[in-house]
């Protein structure tokens, strides 16, 4: 992504890069699912020209028997 934001510079984006938005649009869900914050560093005037895909997921474990001992 280092290199992306100079692909959005003047009009080399629109020259070069295809946009998204079409595609987004057409997959079920996946507009919903996208983060502005995580789509924005991709997008230039309104059209998205890249994902990221470097979003981690994160998952809680616990064990119930402690955290209601502990009032949670």
């Amino acid at each position: 992504m280092s290199a992306f934001p100079r692909m959005l510079r003047g009009d080399i984006a629109e020259r070069l890069l295809r946009d998204l938005g079409e595609d987004v649009a057409r997959t079920p869900g996946l507009k919903e699912d996208l983060l502005p914050a995580r789509t924005a560093p991709f997008s230039k005037d309104g059209k998205l020209y890249g994902l990221d895909s470097d979003t981690p997921l994160i998952v809680h474990y616990y064990q119930q028997a402690v955290s209601y001992k502990n009032g949670y």
